[in-house]
């Protein structure tokens, strides 16, 4: 598995933000029942997720839209996201 990559760091206010490129993988699941398919899976960890303000140990809401995924720490702005 390689490591992500940095492409064009961008600067909002106070906060820095980065885009990764990482590679869907894919894992087999196993069913009760004995049944087994192939699917997708995103791995995410480094040291970038906590200076991005995600700890250890934190709920997060996942948002999916098609071809969009969005993490956000579970807080009153999580609360939110169903407004938009």
């Amino acid at each position: 598995m390689s490591n992500p990559t940095l492409e064009q760091p961008e600067r909002t206010s106070d906060l820095r933000i980065c885009t990764r490129t990482i590679k869907v993988g894919r894992i087999i699941r196993v069913a009760r029942s004995g049944s087994s398919s192939v699917v997708p899976f995103i791995r995410l960890s480094g040291k970038w997720l906590e200076q991005a303000g995600f700890k250890r140990d934190d709920h997060l809401v996942v948002c999916v839209g098609r071809d969009e995924i969005r993490l956000i720490p579970q807080t009153r702005e999580a609360a939110d996201v169903g407004e938009e």
